[in-house]
């Protein structure tokens, strides 16, 4: 830009350079809205949009929450303080690794005893629409669904990209969509999460003060949200009056799954 500038001084402005200069001038105001709203979706904020030079507001903000965010250590639960970050690492893995740990217990006789206290609501009708094909216009509709700004999961894409792009995308996306609905299964990828922790109190010390989240790839919240309409509809029907089930029936069940 001063290189331009300066020539405009020296040589005065011609039609060529006050192109060139208008040029350069575009190019940098869109890199100062990329990177404005790149630190929009790292600072998190909902109530303010990009587009009026929040630029050091949200970098200031996305500073904030990782310094709130950031586990520089924990207590254990022999009461020492762990700082290093194996020892941290270490010891979520294996808090969370318990908390999340069933029993290796054989389900399959206690379901089979509790379905067949639980009554049919859905009818062979229903399961047909729920089993039918899906179509170009319910992915639509659940890409259009997706909020924007969210952070990223495992693919590196947000909602935006597949917002901005959709008309180059739709076709493979819900090629895509429609073969895991077929086949009744989805690349491992796809289901792949990263898990973020964020801290319950203001002063966490301990696993337990900590909610896992899990962030997800894009496909995968596409192909929720279509089955998530699908079953909408049939929600009336699944309002029953309660009914009851005998104690007896939990009988089987391991004390952590009947509690539950």
């Amino acid at each position: 830009m001063k290189l331009t500038q300066q020539r405009i001084i020296t040589e005065g402005r011609s039609e060529e350079l006050a192109k060139q200069e208008q040029a350069i001038e575009d190019q940098l105001l869109n890199r100062a809205q990329q990177e404005e709203i790149l630190w929009r979706q790292k600072s998190r904020i909902r109530w303010l949009k990009e587009g009026e030079n929040n630029t050091k507001f949200f970098h200031k903000t996305t500073v904030q929450r990782r310094m709130y965010n950031l586990i520089s250590h924990f207590q254990n639960d022999q009461g020492e303080r762990i700082e290093m970050h194996e020892g941290i690492e270490e010891g979520f893995l294996r808090y969370f690794k318990k908390v999340h740990q069933e029993p290796n217990t054989d389900r399959l006789p206690a379901i089979e005893k509790i379905l067949q206290k639980i009554p049919k609501l859905i009818t062979e009708e229903h399961n047909l629409l729920l089993l039918q094909p899906i179509q170009l216009h319910e992915v639509d509709s659940a890409v259009k669904q997706l909020k924007a700004g969210k952070a990223l999961g495992p693919d590196g894409f947000t909602s935006d990209f597949f917002h901005h792009f959709w008309d180059l995308i739709q076709i493979e996306v819900w090629q895509l969509v429609e073969e895991s609905h077929a086949l009744r299964w989805m690349y491992p990828g796809l289901n792949a999460t990263f898990i973020a922790l964020i801290p319950k109190t203001e002063e966490a010390n301990m696993p337990d003060k900590y909610r896992p989240i899990a962030l997800c790839n894009i496909i995968y919240k596409i192909v929720s949200k279509v089955i998530a309409t699908r079953l909408k509809p049939l929600l009336p029907f699944l309002d029953s009056p309660p009914f009851s089930c005998p104690s007896s029936a939990f009988s089987d069940f391991p004390s952590s799954v009947a509690d539950s």
